[in-house]
């Protein structure tokens, strides 16, 4: 085939209240990275639930409920590539799909998929290269924070996580800290509440990201404590986080992709694990030195303000090494996975 052939990439993901919404925000950066070519058809395949909850689809797309409907749909729109995010599948779906295109994955724990089978494996974890993927000799194998594949808005903007020159991560400059809550699209056990409730002794202004699969009963009382406490702000859905974070000291979030972002933005991450695909990044990270409270439904909320107070000396004193991560964090892995993606077609 002609090298100026318009290539076709399909993306195959799911995400909703349950599920999260990782899988389909960094399929959608991914896409970005590769449209940049200006020579691909990008189509997105995903469930209802998912077109309902996300805030745009910037691309076209096709409502499909079920991995088993969907080949006739994909081998009709003949793809030169697949990319399949998603815990949901079987290998014997992702060996469908590898007959009919070049097939690239992201894997994050390589615990439920045969490794063998993409002719990509993506997974762009701090922990990524202790894992014991089995290879194949014609595979490529896009491996640790490299290949994280984050926002656009995060590309191109090169920061050293906790400076290792022993530098204050913290932006503010007077005896306050700015603190970020977030739970991700969902709250499901409602650890935003409990968090908030356990940081009331403390005059620190909180903010709480507010999802857009939040139930409209944790939403009521997220408001009433709002009302009842000038240091407390709701955020409802917002498009990013970005600009939230870099105003925070403190972020309190899962072991997911936003402790990356982050870190991205030298600021003081306090994780937990929401699931067991989290674990790995947790533990890692908590042996780096970032502050780990546990796993739901064992969450230490009591331990909270030590750790906030862990922050407040850490930044007051900027001789300080303690926290000092060594984590490097460029923002720009999904361009070169488009890029790694595009040379394999």
């Amino acid at each position: 085939m002609g090298s100026n052939r318009i290539k076709q990439i399909v993306f195959r993901t799911m995400g909703g209240g349950n599920i999260g919404y990782g899988h389909y925000y960094r399929c959608i950066s991914l896409a970005h990275a590769l449209n940049r070519t200006g020579n691909v058809k990008i189509d997105f395949i995903i469930n209802k639930e998912l077109e309902r909850s996300v805030v745009y689809l910037s691309f076209d797309y096709i409502i499909c409920n079920d991995f088993e409907e969907d080949i006739p749909l994909i081998e009709d729109m003949r793809p030169d590539t697949v990319v399949f995010d998603s815990y949901l599948a079987s290998n014997s779906y992702l060996e469908r799909l590898s007959e009919l295109a070049k097939l690239a994955i992201f894997d994050d724990n390589n615990d439920i998929y045969d490794s063998t089978i993409p002719d990509i494996i993506i997974n762009g974890n701090i922990h990524a290269n202790d894992l014991e993927y089995k290879k194949r000799v014609d595979g490529i194998y896009l491996l640790g924070t490299d290949y994280l594949v984050m926002k656009q808005e995060y590309w191109n903007s090169l920061v050293k996580s906790n400076n290792h020159c022993g530098e204050s991560p913290f932006s503010v400059t007077n005896d306050q800290l700015n603190i970020l809550i977030t739970t991700g699209g969902s709250d499901q056990y409602g650890i935003s509440l409990k968090m908030i409730e356990s940081l009331l002794k403390i005059s620190y202004e909180k903010k709480v990201i507010v999802g857009p699969s939040y139930e409209d009963n944790l939403i009521t009382k997220l408001k009433n404590i709002e009302k009842e406490n000038s240091a407390v702000k709701l955020i409802h859905k917002p498009d990013s986080l970005k600009k939230y974070i870099k105003n925070s000291d403190v972020v309190i979030t899962a072991g997911g992709s936003t402790v990356y972002e982050v870190l991205s933005q030298n600021k003081f991450p306090i994780i937990f694990s929401l699931a067991d695909n989290q674990d790995m990044i947790c533990s890692k990270l908590k042996d780096k030195g970032i502050s780990y409270i546990g796993k739901y439904p064992d969450i230490k909320y009591t331990s909270l303000l030590d750790e906030v107070e862990k922050a407040y000396d850490m930044k007051n004193n900027n001789k300080s090494k303690k926290f000092s991560f060594d984590i490097t964090i460029d923002g720009n892995g999904a361009l070169r996975i488009a890029d790694r993606i595009l040379k394999l077609l």
